[in-house]
Parts: C-alpha cells; sequence; structure tokens
C-alpha cells in the first residue's frame, strides 16, 4: 500500500505541476521546464513501477521457495518415521544357549554357548547384521548374517573362547549385547526389547 501511495502521489504532483506550469505564460522557457519535470515524472513512475513488479516478483520466488522447503521437510520426515518403524520391527534377542552352575552365586551361571536371534518382521531387506557382547571387560564382536529379507529370522549359537558368568535370568545379555544393521539409508544399532536408534546415515540410495 505504501508504494501504491507514492506511486499516486508521484503522478498527482507531476501532473499538477505540468498543469500550473501551463497555465502561465507559454513561452520556450516554461515548454522547456514542463519538459524537463514531465520527463522526470515519467521516469519516476518508470523506476516505481519496475520496483513493484521486482518486489512482487521476489516475494512470489521467496514464498514458492518457503513452500518447497517445507514440502521437502515433510517428506523427509515422513521417510524417516517409515524408517523407523521399520527398524523397531526388527526384533532381536540373545540369552543362553548352554551354561553350568557358577561356582561363585547361586544366581549366576557360567555362559558356554551363546544363541543369537534376529526376527526381520519389517518391508524391507536388512544387511550387514552384527552384535558385540560387552561385559566383565570383554569386547566380543560377532558377525551374524549379510542380510536378511522381511519375514525371514536369523537364529545361531556362538561359543565364547572361553565361559563367563552371567545371570539366569540373561539380563546381564540383554543389557551389554548390541545389535546393529543397516536399513533404508541408515545404519542403526538396537538392543534386546528397546527401539532401534540411528547411528548414521549411510552413502547411497534408500533400500
Amino acid at each position: 500500500m505504501g508504494l501504491v501511495g507514492f506511486l499516486g502521489l508521484a503522478i498527482g504532483f507531476t501532473a499538477g505541476f505540468t498543469v500550473g506550469l501551463l497555465d502561465r505564460s507559454v513561452d520556450s522557457g516554461w515548454l522547456e521546464a514542463v519538459g524537463t519535470w514531465v520527463g522526470a515524472g515519467v521516469t519516476l513512475i518508470a523506476v516505481i513501477v519496475a520496483g513493484i513488479v521486482f518486489l512482487s516478483v521476489e516475494f512470489a520466488r521467496r514464498r514458492e521457495q518457503r513452500r518447497q522447503i517445507q514440502a521437502d521437510e515433510r517428506v523427509e520426515h515422513a521417510e524417516e518415521e517409515t524408517f523407523q518403524r521399520d527398524a523397531d520391527l526388527v526384533i532381536c534377542d540373545v540369552y543362553h544357549d548352554r551354561a553350568s552352575r557358577s561356582p561363585t552365586d547361586s544366581g549366576m551361571i557360567m555362559l558356554e554357548m551363546l544363541r543369537v536371534v534376529v526376527d526381520n518382521r519389517s518391508s524391507r531387506v536388512i544387511s550387514d547384521l552384527a552384535c558385540r557382547v560387552t561385559l566383565h571387560g570383554m569386547n566380543w564382536p560377532i558377525g551374524l548374517r549379510d542380510a536378511l529379507g522381511p519375514g525371514e529370522r536369523h537364529s545361531q549359537a556362538y561359543q565364547p573362547r572361553a565361559p563367563f558368568e552371567v545371570r539366569k535370568n540373561n539380563t546381564d545379555l540383554h543389557r551389554n549385547v548390541e545389535f546393529t544393521f543397516c536399513l533404508g539409508d541408515a545404519h542403526w544399532a538396537k538392543q534386546v526389547r528397546q527401539r532401534a536408534r540411528m547411528l548414521a546415515r549411510r552413502i547411497g540410495g534408500l533400500a
């Protein structure tokens, strides 16, 4: 509204000044002055119109850019939610498959064989499956499967280098074994009965 008012003021001022000049004695000097003011007024009007057009185009461009950014963010957020749901549908479990009584505590056992289970209930292929046992200062990485399709299940026993002590109810294993896998465009980590968490994006297309 400010630019429109200013444009009207400029036109009115130019027209009024021109009429005032024409009411006076007409001679070459006054005609030259009239021509100069009319030319200046037309130039000013052209500049103002050009400015209005530029600002209108720029405002429309920025508004469209904001809309596109918001649309992209909504799409990205929806994709992230979909991948999170699929990652949560990768069910992991770990428990002692063979054990003997611990000599130190009746509530503990000596684990001789570890059973690892991964059940892919998502709609996507997961890849690079692995888990890591970190207990009693031990760092035991276990490679599981290169890939596991939707509805597929991996269950296998693994023997540690030496038996180690764990609780009979497997809570030590649940807290200290972390599964990792790739799903979609990211690497994920998960513990037993916990939600998956994204570790990092990976380079490449969506799976």
